[in-house]
C-alpha cells in the first residue's frame, strides 16, 4: 500500500472536511465505487450515507474467511466450500 498523508490537525470544519477527503481519495484509489457522496456528507453527519461508506469499505476489505470440507456419507472430503458463502445451508460440514 502507498503511504498516506498525515491527517490535518486541528478542530475546525475545514480540517475535518480535509481529513475526510482525504480517506475518501484513498478509498478511491483502491476501487471502492463512491457515488454521489463527498466529504461535506460524512462530516455534516449524514447517517444514510455513512453508514452505506461503512457497508461498502466492509464489503471491499472483507477478510476472506477460511474453507470448510464438505463430506459425504462415508464421511469423506467430496470439496471445499467458503463459509461466508451461500453454500451454509450443507448440513454435513466438518470444523
Amino acid at each position: 500500500m502507498d503511504v498516506q498523508p498525515n491527517p490535518t490537525k486541528g478542530k475546525m470544519r475545514i480540517h475535518c472536511l480535509e481529513n475526510v477527503d482525504k480517506s475518501l481519495t484513498f478509498l478511491n484509489e483502491q476501487r471502492v465505487h463512491l457515488e454521489n457522496m463527498g466529504a461535506h456528507d460524512i462530516v455534516d453527519g449524514n447517517p444514510r450515507l455513512t453508514l452505506g461508506l461503512i457497508w461498502t469499505i466492509i464489503l471491499r476489505f472483507q477478510v476472506p474467511t477460511s474453507r470448510t470440507c464438505m463430506l459425504n456419507n462415508k464421511g469423506e472430503c467430496t470439496g471445499t466450500y467458503d463459509s461466508a458463502g451461500s453454500d451454509t445451508d450443507i448440513p454435513n460440514v466438518c470444523k
